[in-house]
């Protein structure tokens, strides 16, 4: 009889795990300042106040009543789809180049002693 308690309550353990982990990748629909506010915070990069963003947002294709195509951005697809984190993330940008044009004063791509300050992966 224990085991089988053991065995209920480790399902259950599991069964609350997996819903804790399917929300990370949930759509969720954002809109206004909800949706600012999460992109915000995404796109900040560590220690940084200010996000960094791409200079061109991702675009995703629709289709107007009017047959034509139009792109819509991430505010359009999060408000009226639903999106990931992944999917605000893929509007932030952390290469070199954007952490320099983000944060002109940080130092990011400086060199010491010939190898780069700090290391972006």
């Amino acid at each position: 009889m224990n085991a089988a308690r053991l065995t209920r309550a480790v399902l259950r353990a599991l069964v609350i795990i997996l819903l804790c982990a399917s929300q990370s990748s949930a759509k969720r629909k954002l809109c206004g300042a909800a949706l600012q506010s999460h992109l915000v915070r995404v796109c900040t990069f560590a220690y940084e106040r200010t996000p960094c963003f791409s200079s061109r947002f991702p675009k995703s294709n629709s289709v107007r009543s009017t047959g034509a195509r139009a792109f819509t951005g991430i505010a359009n697809q999060c408000c009226e789809e639903g999106c990931t984190v992944l999917d605000m993330r893929a509007t932030c940008c952390f290469k070199l180049s954007c952490l320099k044009r983000c944060y002109p004063n940080s130092g990011y791509g400086r060199r010491i002693n010939g190898e780069e300050a700090v290391k972006i992966i």
